[in-house]
């Protein structure tokens, strides 16, 4: 199905960010918080269209290499896209950006709301169609609600270190609750990092381990896209996309943030840092402020909603000062 419709998903957990109103992000809160992109579960059904179950039921395990339900994925293909009638072949060589505001716009008939869907019993939303190297159209997917607790890193001190607190590459939360594995820094100065191995019992087994190591032999990782596949997480900027003053840590691959010099041991430095670009080979990671924005109206890359964004609650983030 993946050759014939080669419509990859990215899927972006959301989990805990701190934030203030002026959107500076303190990402060590002792604090541990819940958060949803949404601000509640009810609130998805009531400010969003939910298109339905995305998976059939036992696939991977049925034998028969179904994987999506068509009654679910071609009309989420049509509203991404724009396209009434979208076949494979409409999908070939695709090249073009639609955002979140585009896809509300394309849901005139539900009064413009904001699109969910579910996956393996999640509901997430659609924010950004974009394209790989291989110019394969790439749906980006935000979790909408969640209940799981825990912390961005295992500790945190403001100085620059050998492998600084607020870099996410090397961060508790991309290797062990994201499940993606690797390693992660126990201190900003550690003299090498800790590895930690992926779990078959963690809650996003299924997007980040393949089928014949996830419990079950269920898995979606070979729909899954990498960052490093995508221009756009290259080059990003939050001064750019998000009206911000300065850009963030770790917003984008390729750069870090833009703050001033008495503050550098938060940005710029830590870009040649080792494991600044860890994350570039992950199927789950968190969104960026270039990407979700943080202001009125619609904005970011994406061109979320505010009640994508849910700018009452809290919400886990990758950047960070």
């Amino acid at each position: 199905m993946k050759d014939k419709i080669k419509l990859k998903v990215i899927l972006i957990a959301i989990f805990t960010l701190i934030i203030i109103l002026s959107c500076i992000l303190f990402v060590y809160n002792p604090n541990i918080k819940t958060a949803d992109a949404f601000s509640n579960a009810t609130n998805v059904g009531s400010q969003s269209t939910n298109l339905g179950e995305l998976m059939l039921a036992g696939y991977d395990t049925t034998g028969t290499g179904k994987i999506f339900d068509a009654e679910v994925f071609w009309p989420l293909v049509s509203l991404v896209t724009g396209l009434s009638n979208p076949t494979a072949n409409s999908l070939q060589s695709w090249n073009t950006v639609r955002t979140a505001s585009q896809f509300r716009s394309a849901n005139s008939a539900n009064s413009s709301r904001d699109l969910s869907v579910t996956i393996n019993g999640l509901s997430w939303t659609p924010t950004y169609l974009s394209y790989n190297n291989k110019n394969e159209p790439i749906l980006t997917f935000w979790l909408s609600t969640n209940t799981i607790s825990d912390k961005w890193n295992s500790a945190y001190q403001n100085s620059i270190g050998a492998y600084p607190s607020n870099m996410y590459g090397t961060s508790w939360m991309r290797a062990s609750v994201l499940n993606n594995g690797g390693s992660y820094a126990a201190t900003y100065n550690a003299t090498s990092l800790t590895a930690v191995s992926q779990s078959t019992s963690s809650a996003w087994k299924n997007y980040t381990m393949d089928k014949t190591t996830a419990v079950g032999g269920t898995s979606i990782k070979e729909f899954l896209e990498v960052p490093d596949n995508m221009s756009w997480q290259h080059s990003q900027s939050a001064k750019t996309s998000a009206a911000q003053a300065y850009d963030f840590n770790n917003d984008s691959l390729d750069s870090g943030g833009s703050y001033d010099a008495a503050h550098n041991y938060y940005t710029n430095a830590t870009v040649n840092k080792t494991g600044y670009q860890a994350w570039k080979n992950d199927t789950l990671w968190l969104p960026s402020v270039a990407e979700v924005g943080c202001t009125a109206g619609e904005t970011g890359l994406w061109k979320t909603s505010a009640n994508q964004r849910a700018s009452s609650t809290y919400s886990w983030l990758r950047s960070a000062v």
